[in-house]
């Protein structure tokens, strides 16, 4: 069975009970000679394997929760008899857009002051009207004068001029189904096929069953240097540049919200080393309020931008070993384990490194 685990705020860190089984799939006999098959039977090519025909349509599907659950048959070259793709349901909108992992997410629209606040305005507003033209939601940017600023954050930002608050965050549930299969797999004969030369090893696939949800919020809060630059005119250029460099912050944590959620690719047939993740995933954002640590001493919320990636089914994560599928142990499984729902640590990791590589660049800002 395959049991629900919470992912927790931040740390990405559960512990998800595991089904692990060998697949062994009930494939047709093939005979050597040119014979039809019996009745019931059908040749089947297992290697190299092939990707699902797009055109293929679902075996059967069922709604829940505001997405549709879509059964495929599977390629038996992949080890898998059935393909579970999951959707946004089109009768219940959510806002949710088809995400390419190669591409990442989109880049944030700039909006102006009066944007800005009609943004502000949109957010409060409860219902929309039917002819009324939406801002793009995009990150908030709040301008604080310079007295404000000292009553909102503590004595040690003196001399910080703009804040880009982020987090990746989630507490989600996530179910996974582990599979041990043999690399290559065996022939309908049971043996090995008699034309492979490379290396003989085990694929680890963990596959997802259902979406999960991960966030990035982020929102951007800048000093405007009110009484130190009273002239208006000279004091814009000053405040917009701080901006300019907090926004050029937030695009580096959006480019590293994919990234980070792939993991490792250092897949290696030839040694039968390394991982790979099969992506599919929608994305949404939102605006909401909350609470940051340093600001009001986190007791006032701050309109913040939530940008939501869903994991969907057929997402995979697969892991090579150069040992045979009976020398797998339970320590080998519990260590992928560990590899896909880490994910907190690896995202903060890229974000510091990306983040210190934009300082190196285009410097700090202070007073």
């Amino acid at each position: 069975m395959v049991r629900r685990s919470r992912m927790r705020l931040f740390q990405f860190s559960i512990a998800i009970s595991i089904l692990l089984s060998i697949v062994a799939l009930a494939l047709p006999v093939v005979r050597a000679d040119d014979k039809p098959p019996p009745v019931g039977s059908r040749p089947v090519d297992l290697w190299p394997p092939k990707e699902r025909d797009p055109n293929q349509q679902p075996v059967t599907r069922y709604k829940k929760d505001g997405w549709v659950y879509s059964a495929f048959r599977g390629n038996p070259q992949d080890g898998v008899p059935w393909e579970l793709v999951v959707s946004p349901d089109p009768e219940n909108d959510q806002g949710w857009q088809q995400g390419n992992p190669q591409q990442g997410l989109p880049p944030y629209p700039v909006l102006s002051d009066e944007q800005q606040t009609q943004l502000r305005i949109q957010m409060r507003q409860k219902k929309k009207k039917s002819n009324q033209t939406l801002v793009p939601v995009s990150i908030p940017v709040i301008k604080l004068p310079e007295f404000v600023w000292r009553s909102r954050f503590p004595e040690d930002f003196t001399r910080v001029v703009g804040v880009h608050y982020h987090e990746y965050v989630s507490e989600d549930y996530a179910q996974i189904l582990f599979t041990i299969h043999k690399v290559p797999p065996d022939g309908p004969d049971g043996k090995p096929p008699a034309e492979h030369n490379g290396k003989f090893g085990t694929r680890i696939e963990a596959t997802l069953m259902m979406p999960v949800l991960w966030h990035l919020d982020q929102t951007i809060v800048v000093r405007d240097d009110n009484m130190q630059i009273p002239n208006k005119t000279q004091r814009e250029p000053v405040t917009q540049s701080r901006i300019d460099h907090e926004w050029g912050h937030a695009d580096v944590s959006r480019k590293v919200f994919v990234r980070g959620l792939q993991g490792p690719q250092d897949w290696n047939p030839e040694v039968l080393t390394g991982r790979r993740m099969r992506m599919a995933y929608y994305w949404k954002r939102d605006l909401i309020g909350r609470q940051w640590d340093g600001y009001q001493k986190g007791e006032e919320k701050l309109r913040t931008l939530r940008t939501t990636i869903a994991l969907v089914p057929p997402t995979r994560w697969s892991k090579l070993l150069p040992i045979p599928p009976e020398r797998v142990t339970q320590r080998h499984i519990d260590k992928f384990n560990e590899e896909i729902v880490e994910v907190g640590p690896i995202l903060s990791a890229l974000d510091k490194k990306a983040q210190d590589e934009f300082h190196a660049h285009h410097g700090s800002f202070g007073q």
